[in-house]
């Protein structure tokens, strides 16, 4: 590669503007694998810039979005780069390949909203997307703290989908339970009761930690935000009919059954 470089180098100092703008792309191409990202850079950019008679290709953009990604404050630049090879390449594949590459170039980076944004891209370009690419773009979403976007994907496409897979009731849930965390407004009560449901109803014991979470949960809601105490104790009752020893479900119904101690009335002075 080296090699290679050298003598692109050589050519471009020897015939100046004149030179096959084909020797920028090959010192773009060359730095790069040699680990000079800027010199990779400042030669992919000229020859984007003046390509005479030769093609610009969707990888050049890609390669641009690859030396983008190491230089510290031009990873958004990638991005952009990414965008020029979608908009480009006219293979449905290619396209998807340089989606998933900006959506896992964000991964890494940390940027979760930007992730989310090109995975949604990608699994609504795809002809056949996966139960996985679903997931992984409503997981993006949830840990970009929207939320909202993110049960309405696994509210609504992925139970839709997939009502035999826990993994839609399970991160609907989540999802509502993020935006109400203390759950006063009660979003967050039909989706655990449905993963409960589910999660029973799928595999109680493979699931025994799904229905065991949104069940308590829900009995601490009945209990403390709406001061039901018989629902409180149906919920208990639920854990104890799939997990009939569970200490915490036995503890908490005699507690929430036991009625409250009677205040001694004040004598007479």
């Amino acid at each position: 590669f080296k090699e290679a470089r050298d003598s692109a180098q050589a050519l471009i100092a020897r015939y100046g503007d004149k030179v096959n703008p084909r020797m920028y792309r090959l010192v773009a191409y060359t730095s790069d694998t040699l680990g000079d990202a800027q010199a990779a850079k400042q030669a992919m950019t000229t020859f984007l810039a003046n390509p005479g008679e030769e093609p610009i290709l969707p990888a050049d953009y890609e390669e641009l979005a690859n030396i983008n990604s190491k230089i510290p404050g031009s990873e958004q630049e990638a991005f952009t780069n990414l965008q020029q090879a979608v908009a480009m390449d006219t293979v449905a594949e290619n396209k998807v390949k340089y989606i998933q590459k900006a959506a896992a170039m964000a991964k890494k980076m940390g940027n979760r909203k930007e992730e989310a944004n090109w995975l949604g891209v990608a699994y609504q370009m795809d002809k056949n997307p996966t139960q996985t690419d679903l997931y992984n773009w409503g997981y993006a979403h949830y840990q970009a703290a929207n939320y909202t976007t993110a049960d309405s994907i696994f509210c609504n496409t992925y139970q839709t989908k997939y009502p035999d897979e826990i993994y839609g009731y399970l991160w609907c849930a989540r999802s509502k339970e993020a935006q109400d965390t203390t759950w006063t407004s009660g979003i967050a009560v039909a989706p655990y009761e449905k993963l409960a449901e589910m999660a029973i109803k799928l595999d109680s014991a493979k699931y025994k930690t799904q229905a065991l979470n949104a069940l308590f949960k829900l009995a601490g809601y009945y209990n403390d935000i709406k001061k039901d105490k018989e629902a409180a104790i149906a919920s208990m009752d639920k854990v104890l009919a799939f997990d009939p020893t569970n200490a915490d479900a036995i503890r908490i119904k005699e507690i929430l059954a036991t009625p409250p101690a009677k205040t001694p009335a004040a004598k007479p002075k």
